[in-house]
């Protein structure tokens, strides 16, 4: 399977995507051809739907406003 890294350059400091089945498979910058270290970049996610927090605090407020119109 392949995985997505960050990759930077450790003389130009420019950053790449690398795709590798290796961990430790840091290839060589493309632009100076120097040395290159994988960089930890957070990814961004969105859970929706039933039984995430956002969602059952929506529909909680929902229903407690539609209960005291009542």
């Amino acid at each position: 399977m392949l995985r997505r890294y960050d990759i930077r350059c450790t003389q130009c400091q420019s950053v790449e995507e690398h795709w590798t089945n290796n961990i430790d498979d840091c290839p060589p910058c493309s632009k100076c051809n120097g040395a290159t270290q994988r960089k930890l970049s957070p990814i961004s996610t969105k859970f929706e739907g039933v039984g995430w927090p956002g969602a059952d605090d929506k529909w909680a407020r929902d229903h407690e406003k539609a209960a005291k119109r009542m």
